[in-house]
């Protein structure tokens, strides 16, 4: 980019120690920030507000330029007395070489810059499946097998009766399951059934052409009417397989993403994994079970009731360690699907720019209004169906950018009418930012929270997914989708342990104070409850920060690495509402907003569920499409969303009312405490 000062292209990517990438220049030392970038690093945060909320009602234009958009930059008066420069289009600001060093100077601001250098490019290699389905499914059921031995040896349970229930158990599941499935998207969802010829006849010759030549009969195809891009499929065998698709794929997607999408969940049907993930389940439900029967079985034999109990206690270890392999082995199939949609749509980087848009989010849209988005179904969030999905859905909250538009526009949002042909006629318009990718990819790939949120997830992290692709890449003899080279600028595990300090010290503490009053009475209890009171307001301040709440863009907040579902950055959005949380369901009170460079889910809580669901019943469904300013807290956990305090939609202020309902819950277990040692004797 080319400098506003010294008008040549100086501007460099520069890391800093907080994991935010600045572009710097090489000869004035100037920084240009994007939206909400300077927040990050200023202590006075207030104050850096009001001078730009200054400067955007002056429009004091000065001579220099934004290296975004080229438009004439607006003069704003630093708290340090010196002048820089806002992009009004972009909310992007420009500090001069000397504001930065008179900034520095007075510790108004900090930088923190990262020593240059790069890192060495992350590699993924991708593992054996065959030997990664022996092994997973030999030791899954070699401890269901040691469970039962044991179980029927010690504590009197047939082995023959635990086995028959464990095959009724696998017989329903995989008989049953795809028809609740198809009853649930008839009845829970705004969804219809088409037939292969009504899809784009590119994807129709690579449906055919494929099921052909893997010999697999070819899938019956669901479109959800929603904005929101997934996928994901289901059924018995390859030659039964159910694919569905949401409008945002058709919408959203060029001809090459969309067919490495489907390629994804025919590689899902053609591996069997519909079958290997239910045989696979199986193993922890029986373990439950016979955590179980252990427990409640009677004998007057004093040997036998110890026995019984040692067997439980094994059976539900056993169960634990099988969730955790079941999810292991779920992660490894989704590489494998994501290598069969790759390699038969002959682009792994095809299928990395559809993951990105999909798990990721949708591309950012400079005309983007609220009449574009009124009485659109579209940003709504598939609710989660199942481990064979293009992502996880269970854990997905939000889709964010890192992707950018072109000069076309979007379509109108599909409606009901809209074919799926139709929906992909403006579909392609859209390239990937490699930067903003990065940035995205950081949290994944550096903070410690992404890795406890894969262990307990159906897929890879998304930036893992995309590693693997980029390597695929190269076999395919393509460029990479990215190269992650960035350099870590610190470990992060730091603020991770105190995360899980301060999120977990209320429950220990009350474990603590029911085992000191069992043993010292009201007394003991009282000032153990107090400690708990306290250890809540500590949460509660750590967790709810309040005071200022800066102006941010989606696309800022998502490079943000410091940043955990217990550690939130407080922000203001402003934007369009683009759909509910959940797709179609008509009391869901969460909200998908879009400003002008991604989408981001608004969290809406309230202190009660039925207080939630009656407010998206009953007003919810008119906020669609309207314009609305939201003030909160943005968390990931894994993928980002913000937590609404208040937002103001045609004038109207609305709140959630749920922090100040912890804050009263503190206050009453104080008080509890300090009533129990006043009554103490």
């Amino acid at each position: 980019m080319q400098c506003p000062q010294c008008d040549q292209p100086t501007l460099k990517a520069q890391p800093t120690t907080t994991g935010v990438e600045l572009d710097r220049c090489s000869e004035c030392g100037g920084v240009w920030l994007d939206r909400g970038e300077l927040f990050f690093f200023v202590r006075d945060v207030p104050g850096f507000q009001r001078a730009i909320d200054t400067a955007r009602r002056t429009a004091a234009l000065t001579e220099r330029r934004s290296p975004k958009g080229g438009d004439p930059l607006v003069a704003v008066n630093l708290p340090a007395g010196q002048t820089g420069g806002l992009d009004r289009s972009s909310g992007g600001l420009w500090l001069p070489g000397s504001a930065v060093s008179a900034l520095s100077e007075t510790g108004a601001l900090a930088f923190g810059w990262q020593p240059p250098g790069r890192s060495t490019p992350r590699r993924f290699k991708l593992p054996d499946l065959l030997s990664r389905t022996i092994f997973t499914m030999t030791g899954l059921y070699a401890l269901l097998s040691f469970a039962l031995i044991t179980l029927s040896l010690y504590a009197g349970l047939s082995a023959a009766a635990a086995l028959g229930i464990a095959a009724l158990i696998l017989a329903l599941q995989f008989a049953l399951g795809p028809f609740l499935l198809d009853l649930s998207l008839r009845f829970l969802y705004r969804s219809r059934r088409v037939e292969l010829s009504e899809l784009p006849e590119h994807l129709q010759r690579y449906v055919a052409a494929t099921a052909r030549a893997h010999d697999m009969a070819v899938p019956r195809f669901t479109i959800i009417e929603d904005l929101s891009p997934n996928a994901f499929t289901y059924g018995h065998t390859p030659n039964n397989a159910r694919i569905v698709l949401t409008a945002g794929m058709l919408e959203l997607l060029d001809e090459r993403e969309l067919e490495g999408v489907v390629g994804h969940e025919l590689g899902h049907a053609r591996n069997w994994d519909m079958l290997l993930m239910t045989a696979a389940q199986l193993v922890p439900l029986v373990l439950y079970y016979l955590y179980r029967t252990a427990l409640d079985l009677r004998s007057n034999n004093s040997r036998t009731r110890s026995a019984s109990r040692a067997v439980a206690v094994g059976a539900y270890l056993l169960y634990i360690v099988s969730q955790y392999v079941v999810l292991w082995f779920s992660r490894t199939r989704e590489y494998y699907a994501d290598r069969f949609g790759a390699r038969s749509v002959g682009s792994a980087a095809a299928l990395g720019r559809a993951l990105v848009k999909i798990a990721y989010g949708l591309a950012s849209r400079g005309d983007q209004s609220a009449a574009q988005a009124k009485g659109a179904a579209g940003g709504q969030r598939l609710a989660a169906i199942g481990a064979l999905g293009i992502f996880d859905g269970a854990a997905a909250r939000s889709l964010a950018l890192t992707s950018r538009a072109g000069a076309a526009t979007l379509p109108a949002p599909a409606d009901e009418g809209t074919t799926p042909a139709a929906a992909t006629a403006a579909s392609g318009r859209y390239h990937i930012d490699g930067e903003a990718l990065q940035g995205a990819m950081k949290w994944d790939l550096w903070n410690p929270w992404a890795l406890y949120f894969e262990l307990h997830s159906t897929h890879p992290l998304v930036a893992k997914r995309l590693l693997a692709l980029s390597a695929l890449s190269e076999e395919l003899g393509e460029e990479p989708l990215v190269r992650f080279d960035l350099p870590q600028p610190e470990s992060y595990w730091d603020e991770f342990a105190v995360d899980v300090a301060i999120n977990s010290a209320p429950a220990l503490l009350l474990l603590a104070a029911l085992g000191v009053g069992a043993a010292t009475g009201l007394s003991g209890l009282g000032g153990m409850l107090l400690l708990v009171a306290a250890a809540m307001m500590v949460k509660l301040r750590f967790t709810y920060p309040t005071g200022s709440f800066p102006e941010m863009s989606v696309a800022t907040l998502l490079r943000q690495v410091k940043v955990s579902g217990v550690r939130p950055v407080p922000c203001r959005l402003s934007g369009a509402i683009r759909g509910k949380g959940v797709p179609g369901l008509i009391w869901s009170d969460d909200f998908v907003m879009q400003d002008d460079t991604g989408i981001m889910l608004l969290d809406h809580r309230q202190p009660l569920a039925l207080w939630e669901g009656l407010w998206g019943w009953l007003r919810g469904n008119r906020l669609i499409g309207e314009e609305v300013q939201v003030e909160g807290w943005y968390r990931r956990a894994p993928i980002p969303f913000v937590e609404i305090l208040h937002f103001t939609v045609n004038g109207v202020r609305r709140r959630s009312w749920l922090r100040l309902f912890r804050w009263g819950g503190a206050v009453l277990v104080a008080l509890a405490g300090l009533g129990m040692l006043i009554a103490s004797p």
